[in-house]
């Protein structure tokens, strides 16, 4: 959940000095791509780059405070065969898209970006 902390550099920091020699944190986020067609089909920002703490930026942050960090890509797609499992899919997820937006008719399956990324980041 280190998308939410404020500062995810102090963050990060405190876990490395907790965990102490020869630790390890997992830490898992997502890419800005994560869910783009879904987000520009609901009208929200396909645009994620921003997060204080993603795909784009972990490696880098990580490696402030861990001696080495490995970076797992695990993308993929999800498929949606219709529309009725889209809004079951974006009611089940409203707080996480932080949107109201209602999804609009289509015919057919939506194809999603999925591209979520692990972090396994090593003490010294």
């Amino acid at each position: 959940m280190l998308y939410h902390v404020p500062d995810p550099d102090r963050a990060l920091g405190e876990l490395a000095r907790v965990l102490g020699s020869g630790g390890r944190l997992v830490a898992v986020t997502n890419e800005p791509d994560h869910l783009r067609e879904l987000r520009a089909l609901l009208g929200l920002p396909t645009d994620r780059a921003a997060q204080p703490f993603s795909g784009a930026n972990g490696e880098e942050l990580l490696g402030r405070h861990f001696e080495r960090v490995e970076m797992r890509d695990a993308a993929g797609t999800i498929r949606f065969p219709n529309r009725p499992e889209v809004v079951a899919y974006v009611e089940a997820s409203r707080t996480l898209l932080d949107s109201r937006t209602e999804v609009p008719e289509f015919e057919g399956e939506l194809v999603v970006t999925r591209h979520p990324v692990v972090f396994v980041a090593h003490t010294a």
